[in-house]
């Protein structure tokens, strides 16, 4: 198996525009550079060798929990024929995470509604779809309330892991 890991990020300044009401330019480019960071390292932690790929999976950079058990559960997978195995945001509505053979299955498209784009594209192809949900996948940053939600999460987490729960 070959296979491709293409992280989308824009220029660490300017994305995350959606925050600017809640935080800064430097704490916006510093929470890029840390969910950037996390993505690579999550990725160092695998196996990977690609020379001319035949399956590509597309991980976004803003997934701040995704983790190791999330991507190999993804290479995991395996179908005969074209195939795409997809995860959506939390709100069913974005895509978190792309993995699909043959590479140009699909024409990608991100941002709301992508999810339902992907699927009808796979669909057209008459590919083999699965939908799934992975722990670390659902959560992208993109608006105020993912980084609220995500705040109170790291929050929580670090009370139990205080408290040994």
């Amino acid at each position: 198996m070959s296979l491709w890991v293409v992280i989308p990020v824009k220029p660490l300044r300017r994305s995350k525009s959606k925050l600017t009401n809640v935080l800064s330019e430097e704490e916006r480019t510093i929470l890029n550079f840390q969910m950037y960071e996390n993505t690579l390292k999550v990725l160092s932690e695998i196996d990977i060798k690609a020379y001319s790929a035949q399956k590509v999976l597309i991980l976004p950079a803003d997934l701040p929990l995704i983790n190791k058990e999330d991507l190999e559960g993804v290479m995991e997978y395996e179908a005969d024929g074209p195939f795409m195995l997809i995860s959506p945001d939390r709100k069913m509505s974005g895509t978190n995470l792309l993995y699909i053979s043959p590479p140009d299955l699909i024409e990608f498209s991100f941002g709301i509604g992508s999810f339902e784009r992907h699927v009808r594209q796979a669909q057209l192809k008459n590919a083999t779809i699965e939908v799934r949900k992975f722990s670390g996948s659902d959560l992208d940053i993109d608006s105020p309330e993912d980084l609220e939600l995500y705040q109170k999460l790291i929050s929580f987490e670090s009370k139990n892991q205080y408290l040994n729960i």
